[in-house]
């Protein structure tokens, strides 16, 4: 797992103490071809790194991004790949067998004026454990913070189907209060 300074201002979600957390700026130093700038606040549940745990792979993160106009999905995907191939560290542009750049698929599944609600896939390759490809269910809910001129993109993860109880422990980690709004 990636180690991090933990820093107050980057806190965007509410999270049990359990969970762990790490803050990253965006651009991340393993994945510098992402396009968006701003910062990210990941939380991983306990046993996220056993394979064995239906928490395995199972985690939320949050992006806070400087732009006040809604992100398209053809930029949230590039975005998702260029993290997750840096995070896996997958050269750009080579394949490797069994080691394949990142694919990344968004649906948009609702909207509203301020909200829109995304669903998707991440097949990615598993460096840290498992060293083979792995599919990453995804949901992910993109805040137009007019006020503050920032989107909030809050994504959940894992290789468990959208059926599975994890996503019950997923949904229960929330924005914190006032992170679209000057409180």
């Amino acid at each position: 797992m990636l180690t991090a300074q933990h820093n107050e201002e980057y806190l965007l979600l509410e999270a049990d103490s359990l969970w762990s957390k790490e803050t990253f700026d965006i651009p991340t130093r393993f994945a510098p071809e992402m396009t968006l700038e701003g910062f990210e606040d990941a939380r991983f549940p306990p046993e996220w790194g056993k394979p064995d745990s239906d928490a395995f792979w199972s985690y939320v993160f949050a992006w806070s991004i400087s732009e006040e106009n809604q992100i398209p999905i053809k930029d949230l995907e590039h975005n998702l790949t260029s993290y997750f191939d840096g995070l896996m560290n997958i050269p750009k542009d080579t394949i490797i067998a069994l080691k394949l750049p990142t694919t990344t698929l968004l649906v948009e599944k609702s909207r509203t004026k301020d909200k829109i609600v995304y669903y998707g896939k991440i097949r990615t390759f598993d460096n840290f454990s498992a060293q083979k490809m792995m599919t990453l269910y995804l949901l992910a809910e993109q805040y137009l913070c007019a006020s503050t001129k920032r989107n909030i993109i809050v994504f959940r993860f894992s290789p468990k189907a959208f059926d599975h109880s994890i996503w019950q422990k997923l949904n229960t980690i929330s924005l914190l209060k006032g992170v679209c709004a000057p409180e």
